[in-house]
């Protein structure tokens, strides 16, 4: 049975929906992380239980008992702590935001085979707004954006792929 998360546990910021950023730094040391533990080269969180968090202003959104559901578990508290804030906003990102980045329109900036992403495609899946229920189509529209903001904060950096 998964363990509640009630708006009164975190900030009030995001008791209002909105998910937090992360810097690109913690993402990608939390991910790296993650996937070390889907590799089995880093154990699992023993202390793994599946989280439902519910927030009245934006629904619920679960981390379940799966291999991918313990990865990001683990990677989450070993990257920020006690941070429900930060938690939850990274399984977002992870879980939500990063599978955006395979559209067509970023081929050229995601090396599938090196498991890399374009500098200014992190930054942006690290920084776009968004909460539970932001549209698809909003989401998507958010991310371009940050990611063409981003794109020419790197002009000297190669596409990835």
């Amino acid at each position: 049975m998964p363990t509640q998360v009630s708006e009164h546990d975190l900030p009030p910021g995001v008791a209002t929906g909105e998910f937090v950023p992360l810097s690109p730094r913690e993402f990608l040391c939390a991910y790296a992380t993650a996937v070390q533990v889907m590799a089995g080269h880093i154990p699992a969180d023993p202390s793994f239980h599946a989280v439902t968090v519910d927030l009245e202003s934006v629904g619920t959104f679960d981390v379940e008992d799966t291999p991918l559901g313990r990865a990001l578990y683990t990677a989450a508290g070993r990257t920020f702590g006690g941070d429900p804030a930060r938690h939850v906003s990274f399984y977002w990102r992870s879980m939500v935001v990063l599978p955006l980045t395979r559209q067509r329109k970023y081929r050229k900036y995601v090396d599938e085979e090196a498991g890399a992403l374009h500098v200014a495609l992190v930054d942006a899946v690290c920084a776009v707004r968004g909460n539970r229920t932001t549209p698809t189509e909003a989401l998507c529209a958010a991310l371009d954006a940050e990611f063409r903001r981003y794109v020419r904060l790197y002009p000297d950096v190669a596409p990835a792929g």
